[in-house]
């Protein structure tokens, strides 16, 4: 069995791999996205802050980092190491936190701009009830899935393919997760 780290998009193997390389050659080389892309900046900002963690310890972005996932991986250290912050890698916790929150960028930039969303790696369901950021993302999915069909320019039968699209994301939520208990 894969560990998190294994199955995360540092290793180029994350679950929405594919999705995800297609979204960031949307992205400019430099500054922000488009303002009517919103989700893709917000996309641009996690993975600048993602490689940052991995590559330099978050020496460049920390304060970013912290504003963007909404967590720190940094753990502060008592003892004979007190005051010393450092990044545990190997913290399946830490690990499957970051990237089911980049599987939620990815999921939202994809649906902004209309990129299909390929489902890659057979990581392991996690279980719903631990990990807010699976359950905030399928809750606002649901809710906002007519919302989405209502936005559509075009015909009934498009809108109807749009809105197969977006229910069939919801049920990837629920392929990759144990149902609430």
């Amino acid at each position: 069995m894969q560990t998190q780290y294994e199955l995360s998009y540092w290793c180029n193997n994350g679950r929405f791999q594919t999705t995800g390389d297609a979204l960031r050659d949307m992205i400019p080389n430099s500054g922000p996205c488009a303002k009517e892309q919103p989700k893709l900046d917000a996309l641009r900002k996690a993975c600048n802050c993602y490689y940052d963690l991995f590559n330099n310890g978050l020496c460049n972005r920390a304060r970013e980092f912290r504003s963007v996932f909404g967590f720190s991986p940094r753990k502060l250290y008592s003892g004979h190491n007190a005051g010393l912050h450092e990044i545990d890698f190997d913290d399946n916790e830490m690990n499957l936190r970051l990237n089911l929150a980049m599987d939620r960028f990815i999921l939202d930039a994809a649906l902004e701009n209309g990129v299909k969303v390929v489902v890659d790696s057979q990581a392991p369901k996690v279980p719903v009830s631990k990990v807010p950021e699976i359950r905030h993302a399928m809750e606002n999915l649901k809710a906002n899935m007519e919302r989405f069909a209502g936005l559509l320019d075009g015909t009934a039968s498009h809108q109807a393919q749009t809105l197969a699209e977006i229910e069939k994301m919801a049920r990837t939520f629920a392929d990759w997760t144990e149902p609430l208990e």
